[in-house]
């Protein structure tokens, strides 16, 4: 299967790292990997992209270049040090930790099992985050295309580019979950590197594992595609080498490159990321003049520059070409905040925290609310002020497992225990793990400060709970008595199972609160996409025009609708299928194909209601909202490109 190929040559390259480096350690060299590789995937795409290679022959051949150079060099090094190291993992003593570590590994095969399971129907998924790889994979370029949604092309590509190898390789979305999941997997292992980093033992890090594991957010984004979970882990990464620089005796030259990926892939994924890479990116700078000339140190950060710059041309290129600047402006006016003061920085502050403050008692919850509106009154500012608020009002709610509203409430209030336990026993932590935490806390409040707040940011706070979870293993496992740690890690693993069996959209359980949901394992994918948001008659429309024999269809939807599933039930990815948009007046219509002609047009209720032909097509079909425009007798010949 060509999609094994990424995933051989990654665990090849990590070998390779962990026997080129021994010193390093296999986490260290697993981390290291998946940033040599999303490099690699960064600049493969772009140079394939330019040929209009991405194809399985092209991408195929690429990742196996990757595995046969570190194939290449395990033989090289096997040949030098007549030895070949591999990764020994050793199982704890204590039958508390075996059974805590059995759970993290449970926690790893459901969410897996449910990222196979179930296809991406994530309402952003089927909105632009799938929708944007389908017109990739059709152009065979990530170049900017035609479309009436206008964040297909501006949105950050980072995570879609691994979606799309992904699902190019293995002709379908079949995979595509994985490009989360993997994140998930590997931030797991950051986590526990930094716990260690920051001086926890082997139980500290078995319970940062666990606490990263059990979020509730990330359980849910390890079976979707959207993309805060890779954006938590490259965060992680920029935290792991930040620590290096500040704490270890290794040469700043062997850290700075592998701090420089980190920042360029996760600002390639997502905006987002940003007010997290703040703090860290001062404590680096800092760091670095302490432990390097000035002239050195000028040149490390040049370097930097260049290498984030190399990663995010391409992207930075193209929303040039579509919209005259780097930064598409209509999303940073929706988003960023129009009020930048010690009052808005407090409000979202409050405001963010509460999304996971929420418990099952109302009344407690209803406290919590009527604090956080005194604090707003006291202060001369309305809590839902436009200025700082974006979407939703804001209330103090119980915790869900709805995929767009699941906070981390069990975590939040542990996160608070931990960090007085950090405070109490300063000294015993360290300096090191102080600063690391207080770098964590400042990125949320600096995330708070620059983007209004919405009802729907409890994703875009997973990496800070990512950051957090060394901290607390640490201090937890510091504590007393000396099994608190390993209690609070148990009764968050009990605690994750509502999450990890029925999530609301793709349950592997029926919905335990008897919701319409069917369980993933039974359910035909198909109609996952539907429960998903999809329309039910597209799947009719889709019939429709294949008993016409036409695979060569115009589709005009609101910048709203789901459209991946067109593409799904016309049985993309195929070479004889062709979706494109017949779009005006959106900054990416000049990009449209004026070659193109289509056999029958898909519209929902964006048409007008009195049209009759669309394109020469006449009205063929209407059923649920959508309009189908075919002339049947036409058959494959009614149109091509």
């Amino acid at each position: 299967m060509l999609a094994l190929i990424p995933l051989a040559a990654v665990v090849s390259l990590a070998l390779f790292l962990g026997n080129l480096a021994p010193a390093w350690g296999w986490r260290r060299a697993c981390l290291r990997a998946s940033l040599a590789a999303g490099a690699y995937l960064v600049l493969t795409t772009e140079g394939l992209s330019f040929l209009s290679a991405i194809t399985p022959a092209g991408l195929a051949v690429a990742w196996g270049a990757l595995l046969l150079a570190a194939v290449v060099g395990i033989i090289r090094q096997w040949r030098r040090t007549g030895r070949l190291l591999l990764p020994t993992p050793q199982l704890p003593r204590n039958w508390l930790d075996r059974a805590l570590l059995a759970g993290l590994v449970g926690v790893m095969a459901v969410t897996a099992l449910v990222a196979w399971a179930a296809p991406p129907n994530t309402w952003d998924s089927l909105n632009y985050h799938m929708p944007r790889v389908a017109h990739w994979a059709q152009q065979r370029s990530v170049r900017p295309f035609a479309t009436g949604i206008e964040i297909q092309n501006s949105m950050s590509p980072g995570a879609e580019m691994a979606v799309l190898h992904l699902y190019v390789l293995a002709g379908g979305d079949r995979l595509a979950n994985f490009v989360e999941w993997a994140a998930m997997a590997l931030s797991v292992i950051g986590v526990s590197l930094i716990a260690r980093q920051l001086g926890g033992k082997a139980p500290a890090s078995l319970v940062a594992g666990i606490v990263a594991a059990t979020l509730p957010t990330g359980i849910i984004q390890a079976s979707s595609t959207m993309t805060d979970y890779v954006t938590a882990l490259w965060v992680l990464c920029a935290a792991s080498e930040t620590l290096s620089l500040a704490s270890e005796v290794v040469p700043s030259t062997a850290v700075v490159p592998w701090l420089a990926m980190a920042t360029g892939l996760a600002l390639l994924t997502k905006p987002t990321a940003f007010p997290f890479l703040v703090p860290l990116g001062s404590w680096a700078a800092i760091s670095l003049l302490r432990r390097a000339r000035l002239g050195r140190a000028v040149a490390l950060a040049g370097l930097t520059v260049v290498i984030v710059l190399l990663l995010n041309a391409g992207h930075l290129a193209r929303t040039v070409a579509i919209y005259g600047s780097p930064v598409a402006g209509e999303r940073v006016a929706t988003h960023s905040n129009e009020l930048r003061d010690l009052r808005a920085l407090i409000s979202n502050a409050l405001k963010n925290a509460a999304l996971h403050a929420g418990t099952p008692w109302p009344e407690v919850n209803r406290v919590i609310e009527r604090g956080i509106l005194k604090i707003h009154q006291w202060m001369g500012l309305d809590v839902n002020d436009p200025r700082t608020t974006n979407i939703g009002e804001f209330a103090v709610l119980p915790p869900t497992r709805a995929e767009d509203r699941a906070g981390n409430p069990a975590h939040a209030w542990l996160y608070v225990i931990a960090s007085v336990l950090a405070l109490a026993r300063w000294r015993r932590l360290g300096a090191p793990a102080l600063v690391y935490g207080g770098a964590a806390v400042a990125g949320f409040l600096l995330f708070g400060y620059l983007f209004k707040w919405q009802v729907f940011a409890v994703r875009l706070h997973l990496p800070f709970f990512i950051l957090f979870a060394p901290v607390a293993g640490v201090a937890l496992t510091n504590a007393s008595p000396a099994a608190f740690g390993r209690v609070a890690a148990l009764a968050l693993l009990a605690f994750s199972i509502p999450w990890l069996v029925a999530i609301e959209e793709r349950p592997l359980l029926r919905d335990l609160e008897g919701g319409l949901m069917p369980s993933v394992l039974y359910e035909p994918r198909h109609n996952l996409y539907i429960r998903g948001g999809a329309m039910q008659a597209l799947p009719e429309i889709a019939e429709r025009m294949a008993d016409a024999g036409c695979r060569q269809v115009g589709i005009m939807l609101s910048g709203f609708a789901a459209e991946y599933p067109i593409w799904v039930f016309l049985g993309a990815p195929d070479d004889e299928l062709r979706i494109e948009w017949i779009v005006s007046g959106t900054p990416s219509a000049r990009f449209e194909d004026l070659s193109f002609v289509a056999c029958a047009v898909v519209c929902d209720g964006s048409c007008p209601a009195d049209w009759a032909i669309v394109r020469g097509l006449p009205l063929d079909l209407e059923v649920g909202g959508y309009r189908l425009f075919m002339d049947p007798a036409a058959g494959v010949d009614g149109g091509g490109s």
